[in-house]
């Protein structure tokens, strides 16, 4: 994915600005101009529409890497303070998203991919059985169990199995 440099006039930088409401109890300093079906402002400038993440990013900290996002801390949408925004991967964008729960697609929870791999490498459960007693597609399980799906749960499992083993 290849990053568009965003060039910034005076004049956009004060409609930039003239878009932002502070809460003060949340810090958050939220975009109040138009914002996309998911609550993301976007700002129009030079016949291009971009996030507002990244205006506030550039304005603040210069131009953002190519392959990078502006994410968010505070996980409200409209926020620019870039106090609240770091860069990151689409990686970590999606894992952050499964680790605040924003994940409507998902159908198990952290907690039951746990379940899941206890019962493959402990129990040794295959992975078809689990597939329908979890009312899921086998290749789901098998990724699971692969830690190519759900990677950060599958790394803290086999680091507990490995740490009780090893005692």
């Amino acid at each position: 994915m290849k990053t568009r440099t965003i060039l910034l006039s005076r004049k956009d930088v004060d409609r930039f600005l003239s878009k932002i409401e502070v809460d003060s109890k949340t810090g958050c300093h939220n975009f109040v101009g138009g914002v996309d079906l998911l609550g993301y402002g976007r700002l129009r400038l030079n016949q291009s529409t971009y996030l507002v993440t990244r205006i506030a990013w550039v304005i603040t900290n210069g131009s953002i890497p190519e392959g990078l996002l502006v994410l968010h801390k505070c996980d409200n949408p409209s926020c620019v303070n870039t106090d609240h925004l770091y860069l990151g991967t689409q990686q970590d964008n999606m894992r952050d998203k499964v680790l605040r729960g924003r994940n409507p697609r998902a159908k198990l929870t952290e907690s039951q991919v746990l379940d899941i791999l206890d019962l493959y490498y402990v129990q040794e459960l295959s992975a078809r059985a689990i597939a329908r007693k979890y009312n899921i597609v086998y290749g789901n399980i098998r990724y699971i169990v692969r830690g190519k799906y759900w990677k950060h749960v599958f790394e803290k499992f086999m680091e507990e199995v490995i740490w009780q083993e090893e005692r």
